[in-house]
């Protein structure tokens, strides 16, 4: 029987990621997310998916460089991929990167620069996630 983590199951999906587009794709990134015991492992696959032409999957990329950076040692170049995104063509992939930059919660000069920017996104939602970092990087008064 194999269970989520087993390494026939992650090569499965890894070779679904490499082979397919789209949403499949995406799908394979995604499960990958919730079964890697090391993400770190991801960060070739999730760089990849950065540059797909696929928004959804774009968005998935960001989910798995938001797991990444969580990992301390991973988080400042993981933020500053994301900082990099706040630029994307696609909404919903400009305020996945916010709400990731947040979480992770390393903010510096560049960090807050480009949420200012991203601030002024005519899209609500990416200006809400922008929001939504900004109070967590910044402490209360």
């Amino acid at each position: 029987i194999l269970n989520d983590s087993d390494p026939q199951v992650l090569l499965a999906l890894q070779r679904a990621f490499a082979g397919t587009r789209g949403e499949t794709r995406g799908d394979a990134l995604e499960a990958l997310v919730h079964v890697e015991p090391e993400p770190e492992r991801l960060e070739p696959l999730a760089v990849a998916a950065l540059g797909d032409t696929s928004a959804d999957v774009r968005a998935v990329a960001v989910l798995a460089l938001e797991r990444i950076g969580a990992r301390p040692n991973r988080a400042p170049a993981i933020v500053d991929r994301l900082v990099g995104r706040l630029a994307d063509p696609a909404p919903e992939v400009r305020a996945r990167s916010a709400d990731a930059i947040g979480w992770i919660g390393i903010g510096n000069a560049s960090v807050f620069r480009a949420l200012d920017i991203a601030g002024r996104d005519t899209s609500a939602r990416v200006s809400a996630a922008v929001r939504r970092a900004l109070q967590a990087l910044r402490p209360a008064p």
